[in-house]
């Protein structure tokens, strides 16, 4: 996304999103382009049978405040040229809500998360069994610890969500065999600050399939470290 870097927190307020594309490996980039014609922030994007799925939060600002703050589908199906809308995601209000996550899971079904802001331990969930033309609304997922900025995956055939807990009260994991029902969650650090933004990326190598977690740390006061960790499913 951009910004105007008007105001110290969040940068707000947010301007339409733009796309730069590499097609090799990242040694070189193309210039930005617009990619989505309303202001705000595309929290999360997914890869599926030649199709790139974007999540934008069409507001301004960080925290829904109307009911125009709508969280919008935006699909490519050209490697990133250009991209169209799909749909609106329903959840039953925008109010108070930030942050989101797409998922696919092992039927192909696509799940969306969001963050309310008003009860940090039940997150938002919607689901589309048709690669979010039309969408389902479920009762919000309720996590123990809470979480913050929600990022999910699926490894190894168990579903993973991790983030901020509760009252910036540590950095937590969760797991589920079915990407509806979390278990109670565990800390894997409780230091307390604006800190633990996240993200993922699943890998592989010589031991296995593992999950790529990237995070931030704080060091000092505000300032932060980017951390690496790898996640690995053993079971019992």
């Amino acid at each position: 996304h951009r910004n105007t870097m008007l105001e110290p927190v969040c940068c707000e307020p947010w301007l339409t999103p733009m796309c730069i594309r590499s097609t090799d490996g990242g040694k070189t980039w193309s210039e930005p382009v617009e990619c989505i014609p309303y202001k705000g922030r595309v929290y999360d994007a997914v890869y599926r049978d030649g199709v790139i799925y974007a999540m934008i939060n069409c507001n301004e600002r960080f925290l829904g405040s109307t009911d125009e703050h709508q969280y919008r589908l935006y699909v490519s199906c050209d490697r990133g040229l250009s991209f169209e809308e799909r749909c609106i995601v329903p959840y039953r209000t925008t109010l108070r809500h930030g942050y989101c996550s797409l998922l696919f899971d092992l039927e192909g079904n696509l799940h969306a998360y969001a963050y309310n802001e008003a009860d940090e331990r039940a997150l938002d969930h919607s689901v589309s069994r048709d690669c979010g033309k039309t969408w389902e609304m479920c009762e919000p997922c309720y996590v123990a610890k809470g979480i913050r900025n929600p990022q999910t995956a699926l490894i190894d055939g168990v579903y993973i969500l991790h983030g901020r807990a509760e009252k910036h009260s540590g950095f937590v994991f969760y797991s589920s065999e079915n990407g509806y029902d979390w278990d109670e969650g565990t800390y894997l650090s409780r230091i307390s600050g604006g800190c633990f933004y996240s993200n993922n990326l699943n890998l592989k190598d010589e031991k296995g399939n593992f999950l790529l977690v990237q995070y931030s740390q704080c060091y000092e006061a505000s300032r932060v470290n980017v951390m690496h960790m790898k996640l690995r499913i053993e079971r019992k």
